[in-house]
Order: C-alpha cells, then structure tokens, then sequence
C-alpha cells in the first residue's frame, strides 16, 4: 500500500485439523473500546480433502503442496500407507515434467510434510534411486537429507568434546588435581588424561 498506493487484501491459509475452526477477524480492546478489527478472508486446506487427484494435475505447484499436506494428515497413522503415498507424489513430479530446482523444491516439502520410519524410509529411497535412474535426474534425496542431518549431529558432539577440553584444562590450569577433575565432570582418569593431550 505505501509503495504502489493500491488497496490490500490479507488472506490466511488454514491448515488446521478441525473443520469447524473458520476464524475471519481478530479484534482487540483496551479498557472495553475497540482498538482494532482486523478482517481477512480464509481458506481452509481441510476443504480440498478428495480433491487430491485434481490438485495433482494442475500447473499451479501449489496443487501439489496442499496434495501433499492433506495426504499427510490422512496417513498419520498408517506407515505404510504414507510410504505408498509418498512414493506416488514424488513419481508424480517427474511426471509433470518439471525441471530440477521445480522437483527439488517440492520434494523438500514433501519429505517434510510425509516423513517415514526408518525401515520404510530406506525402502523409499532405494525406490528413488530407481526413480531418478528412469529420468536420468537426481535431485536432493533423503539420503542426503540425513546425511545432513549426520554432519549437523557430528558438528553437535565435536562442540560437547570442545567443551569438555576447555573444561579438563581450565580445572587443571587452577591446580586441581584429576581425582577432582573426576568427580567434577563424570570423566574417567583414561579420558581426562586424553582431553588434556588433546589441549597441548
């Protein structure tokens, strides 16, 4: 509005599980007068649920975004069924014939949204790796995925091992003999004496 001088309209994307749960304004009062009422237009994603087929065929990648979410919420319970349903939705993105920052970009959300036990995921991405051989496109899979998330756990314990140096080494910079080095932190004399040539 300050920008282009043209009229605004706010929508809000209900996600929620409750269908019932339609809220269109929010008003707020001090000392009882009204100081704001704030009005906005809605849509409720719970509305599309059946229409799952059609959001998939149409050009809007938003289509497949709200596919995704509600096939999320109606496989919560059921692994199997999420794992099929997944696979399905992943297929479907190298079908519409997209590029390869449109698949990655999807796929990212749909890993997000429809995430699997790990006996269920290693059979998804071996049925990717199949996928992507088909199409001659890979893309950003959950294996790398996790391989991301393995270095972020590696980069955690690294951090923890850098604390407990600076620790075993300020103690014993006071003077404080292992025993109380010991007790101090949990260490075992084996460890402390470790950590202690890992400073020098």
């Amino acid at each position: 509005h300050d920008l282009h001088c043209l009229p605004t309209l706010t929508l809000a994307i209900l996600s929620d599980e409750h269908a019932r749960w339609r809220p269109c304004n929010y008003t707020e009062e001090v000392w009882g007068y009204p100081v704001c009422d704030f009005q906005f237009l809605t849509n409720k994603l719970l509305d599309y649920r059946g229409q799952e087929a059609r959001l998939l065929e149409i050009a809007n990648p938003f289509g497949t975004i709200v596919a995704a979410h509600l096939t999320g919420l109606e496989t919560r319970s059921t692994p199997e069924a999420r794992y099929a349903s997944k696979l399905a939705l992943t297929r479907k993105l190298y079908d519409k014939g997209l590029d390869r920052e449109a698949i990655s970009n999807l796929y990212i959300f749909i890993d997000g949204v429809l995430t699997l036990p790990e006996n269920l995921e290693i059979r998804y991405n071996s049925s990717i790796k199949e996928l992507e051989q088909e199409h001659n496109m890979p893309y950003v899979t959950s294996i790398q995925r996790l391989g991301r998330q393995e270095g972020l756990q590696e980069g955690i314990e690294q951090g923890i091992q850098q604390g407990r140096r600076t620790i075993v080494q300020n103690l014993r910079a006071m003077g404080i003999d292992s025993a109380v080095i010991e007790k101090a932190t949990g260490l075992s004399e084996e460890e402390i004496a470790t950590l202690l040539k890992q400073t020098h």
